[in-house]
């Protein structure tokens, strides 16, 4: 099952807090697991040779890569990290699709 997954950094790099990535693997945690050793995405592999810590902030099961990139385009990443204190995390609204007829 697909799943998008937000990572946090701490502390941030520069101006990157977090990363959004999308997986069609088994779980998420094999696809965190690559991105620990190196083998995951470009930042993530800086954010770990800076020093930073990467933690799995949220996961929302089921979703697509067309749902990653509207989360990435919203450019609020952080109103779905646990980590930055958002205790409520709302849901993104997702446009319903006009039914003809």
């Amino acid at each position: 099952m697909s799943a998008v997954y937000v990572l946090h950094f701490d502390p941030p790099l520069q101006h990157a807090r977090h990363y959004v990535g999308w997986t069609d693997q088994e779980g998420v945690a094999s696809r965190l697991e690559e991105h620990l050793k190196g083998s995951g995405s470009r930042l993530v592999r800086a954010v770990i040779a800076a020093g930073s810590s990467v933690h799995l902030a949220h996961v929302f099961v089921g979703a697509d890569r067309h749902f990653e990139r509207r989360i990435k385009r919203r450019k609020d990443v952080c109103r779905w990290c646990r980590m930055c204190g958002h205790n409520e995390r709302p849901k993104p609204k997702i446009p319903k699709e006009k039914v003809d007829g």
